[in-house]
């Protein structure tokens, strides 16, 4: 499998109507060759659940046409720290018909809950240029230190199993770390078989009890005390009758890796 790159930062989503706020998410940059893309949950973009196809926002019946993003720089005055940079953007271009920015990829008729926005050159000079040649990115992440780098088939067979401690990195409720851009780790466990596609669909569980605002959410696998992987995207809760449900999906890196290999331009605007 092709080897992807990883920022280590998550970035605030908020997705607009016009100039109106009506969902907010968490999203990510993946660096696959020399192109980079942000990652996010395909629902946080259509503004549709992934499953049933209804608005999710039931407060206004409105969809996004606006995202708005908080996005990694560089200071350069000061090596090695990190600044933000904010960005609105339309989620489809002004074409006839229009289209959609993002890439989608899955059966046609229900695509993954998975969506990449291809990060223009223009933007280039404002995100993290410091990049490791290997699988993920070690020494930079905000807390943890990516390393033990490999290819998802290895990792799955050796460091991510059933039991293992999983965090999630994002945005619950539209809330921070207490600092600005900086997330918050919900933990809990890996729930099913990773090297088994759960249902069908490129993803396992996991038992976390996230909120909305976590949607595309990179999923952060605890291998040892000190060493951590990224095990995938989180996208949110099984959905259930009493949404009592704590079991939630991440979609493989495997499955990342396809979207950007092989995805599509979306038409769902």
């Amino acid at each position: 499998m092709a080897k992807n790159f990883f920022t280590g930062r998550t970035s605030f989503l908020q997705l607009m109507r016009d100039d109106y706020l009506i969902a907010t998410g968490t999203a990510f940059f993946v660096r696959k060759n020399k192109n980079l893309f942000l990652i996010t949950a395909r629902h946080n973009l259509t503004g549709r659940h992934w499953e049933t196809g209804r608005c999710l926002s039931e407060r206004t019946a409105a969809l996004p046409n606006r995202m708005r993003i908080n996005a990694p720089i560089v200071e350069q005055k000061v090596p090695g720290r990190f600044g933000y940079k904010e960005y609105t953007l339309p989620l489809n271009l002004d074409t006839d018909p229009p289209i959609a920015i993002w890439l989608e990829a899955g059966p046609k008729e229900k695509p993954w809950d998975i969506a990449a926005v291809p990060v223009h050159p223009d933007w280039e000079s404002a995100f993290i240029e410091r990049w490791k040649t290997q699988y993920c990115l070690e020494g930079d992440f905000a807390i943890a230190t990516m390393s033990e780098c490999g290819t998802w088939e290895v990792l799955v067979q050796q460091q991510h199993q059933v039991g293992s401690s999983a965090f999630v990195l994002g945005f619950p409720f539209g809330k921070t770390g207490g600092v600005e851009n900086q997330p918050i780790w919900r933990s809990g466990s890996v729930a099913t078989e990773p090297s088994v596609d759960w249902e069908g669909i490129p993803a396992f569980l996991v038992d976390v009890s996230g909120r909305q605002g976590m949607s595309g959410s990179p999923v952060i696998i605890r291998t040892d005390s000190q060493h951590f992987i990224l095990g995938g995207v989180y996208t949110g809760r099984l959905l259930d009758k009493g949404h009592n449900s704590e079991l939630g999906y991440v979609w493989k890196l495997s499955a990342v890796d396809h979207l950007l290999s092989e995805g599509r331009m979306s038409d769902s605007i």
